[in-house]
């Protein structure tokens, strides 16, 4: 989730350096303090702790979810006269889906900081590659295993997942499209959201008069 994203850019950032634009002769300095230098020892010591704290936050973070119940386990959907309850086998996996989760958003951000600099505009960053790529396998994902035991949660963390895939779409639109009109593309972009949330919302209401 976005603690999850906050924690991990923080650690990820001290790891990049960036050139001083005030003094191209000047030695690059970390990305977190522009008094750093790069690869001194004190950015050494940011580094190392960064990496550390990595090493003992991703695994117990991704492991918060690790349960799952045998294979014998007959608990599905269980139904009486109030309706279907929900069991064990819908929510088997969903520590594997953490984990993938969390390892494609961690690729986002260390991409991020990666191409941050990258100052062609008119050929594909490839840190939009990595994000593209990312977001619709957290969508397929996501469509694929339903990781939640609601199905009606489970679709809306489909559509925000599908608006992601939507907007890196657009960038690539941007870079390989001759115009440079900021309101032409924003319109593409805010249409597909659009689309997208409007087919979500009338899908929604078809389940609630057919359920």
């Amino acid at each position: 989730g976005a603690g999850f994203l906050t924690i991990i850019k923080a650690m990820i950032k001290v790891l990049f350096c960036i050139d001083d634009r005030l003094d191209p002769n000047a030695p690059p300095h970390a990305l977190t303090d522009p008094s750093i230098i790069c690869w001194t020892d004190e950015h050494l010591r940011m580094v190392a702790i960064a990496l550390l704290s990595m090493a003992l936050f991703f695994p117990s973070a991704s492991l918060t979810t690790l349960f799952r119940y045998d294979d014998e386990d007959d608990r599905s959907i269980v139904c009486h006269l109030g309706g279907c309850v929900l069991g064990g086998e819908d929510i088997r996996w969903i520590h594997m889906w953490r984990r993938a989760e969390y390892m494609v958003k961690g690729v986002w951000v260390f991409s991020a900081y990666k191409f941050s600099s990258y100052s062609n505009y008119k050929q594909v960053n490839p840190g939009i590659i990595f994000l593209l790529t990312g977001s619709a396998l957290i969508t397929w994902l996501n469509f694929f295993m339903h990781p939640c035991n609601l199905s009606y949660f489970g679709r809306w963390k489909f559509l925000i997942h599908s608006c992601n895939t939507w907007t890196t779409v657009t960038c690539l639109m941007v870079i390989s499209s001759k115009s440079r009109d900021l309101t032409y593309h924003n319109g593409i972009l805010v249409s597909g959201w659009v689309f997208i949330i409007g087919s979500q919302l009338i899908y929604e209401g078809w389940k609630f008069k057919t359920d």
